[in-house]
């Protein structure tokens, strides 16, 4: 499958807001997914530079959210039925100077898989700590 990664467009916004609500309620099953908005997509990524992965049909697949200036990566989403096909690596190969910088980001501890994928991208363990949604690790790959 051919996987796209461009900047969102306004467009896109709906989109975004469904597949991270659905793949949390689907995935975070040690969270209270009764408290899970369709808003709380626009709080998390406020100030953030987003791009989004579509497939060959221009399928919006999924997400990556980044604080640029850090290189923190805050949200790595890909639709449940899409998760294992790439589009993930796409998001990840896709950010600016992906080669050439340092990118972090903070994984919680109870969601394996996603954690097993970042450690197959090539991300080590740097720390670890406590947020509202559990304990997490943090990632780190690439140049200091």
């Amino acid at each position: 499958m051919h996987i796209y990664v461009r900047q969102v467009r306004h467009e896109d916004w709906s989109e975004l807001q469904q597949i991270f609500l659905l793949t949390r309620r689907q995935n975070y099953l040690w969270l209270d997914s009764d408290n899970f908005q369709l808003i709380d997509l626009d709080d998390q990524t406020r100030g953030e530079t987003i791009f989004v992965a579509e497939d060959g049909r221009q399928e919006i697949v999924g997400f990556i959210s980044v604080q640029e200036e850090g290189g923190f990566i805050h949200h790595l989403f890909v639709k449940s039925d899409r998760q294992r096909s790439g589009v993930g690596k796409a998001l990840l190969r896709n950010l600016p100077g992906w080669l050439e910088r340092k990118y972090t980001l903070k994984c919680i501890k109870l969601n394996h898989n996603a954690a097993a994928f970042y450690r197959t991208c090539g991300f080590t363990e740097a720390g670890f700590g406590t947020a509202k949604d559990g304990e997490y690790i943090l990632f780190e790959r690439g140049k200091a």
